[in-house]
């Protein structure tokens, strides 16, 4: 079965998408933060992605959502204690 260039098919139907569906709002990564960091610190983010098998971005992601979710919970119990 040979494909057809899309000028012998003809445009996608209106309001077709193509891809992956839309993610929930509250899901969509759309704030860029940029830092920067040591030589030793990257050669270990590089052996990080290595070992999680994902790119140096989703394993920064990775490591920072772990760290939000962490203080969010103590900020939760903190707040629950009184203290």
């Amino acid at each position: 079965m040979t494909r057809k260039p899309h000028s012998e098919t003809g445009p996608p139907a209106q309001g077709k998408r193509f891809g992956r569906p839309p993610k929930p709002v509250e899901f969509v990564r759309s704030e860029r933060v940029v830092t920067f960091v040591t030589p030793n610190e990257h050669e270990v983010l590089l052996k990080l992605s290595k070992r999680f098998n994902t790119s140096v971005s989703s394993t920064i992601h990775r490591l920072v959502s772990q760290a939000l979710d962490a203080e969010t919970r103590e900020s939760t119990s903190a707040k629950g204690t009184g203290t």
